[in-house]
């Protein structure tokens, strides 16, 4: 069993924020896009470990709410694949109120903005 770990801080960043590009460059969307789904792609399993990081619910809402609405995965398939770490309980509750609570079918996502 593969198995991907992803650390927010490390690898993404130390200040996730906001959905999409519209928030600024560290946003859901890109985190969801370049980071979470090639994982998921790639491995069977993927750890997602938000370890001293802070982000509201909309960055956890974008990143796997945005998994099952754009059809990636449905909720079991998430799940399964998926390992959410944060040491405070409610971020933990926010994840699993976002995949509990998320539907097929979105609109196209805003462009990502390519850094310079």
């Amino acid at each position: 069993m593969m198995t991907k770990k992803i650390n927010v801080k490390s690898d993404f960043s130390t200040d996730p924020y906001g959905r999409d590009p519209r928030d600024g460059p560290d946003n859901g969307q890109r985190f969801r896009e370049d980071f979470i789904m090639p994982a998921l792609n790639d491995f069977e399993y993927v750890i997602v470990d938000f370890e001293d990081v802070l982000c509201g619910p909309s960055f956890i809402e974008e990143t796997f709410g945005g998994i099952i609405r754009r059809g990636y995965m449905n909720k079991k398939e998430l799940l399964a694949k998926v390992t959410f770490k944060h040491e405070l309980k409610s971020y933990l509750e926010d994840y699993k109120y976002v995949v509990d609570n998320a539907a097929y079918g979105i609109e196209r996502d805003i462009p990502l903005i390519e850094s310079e």
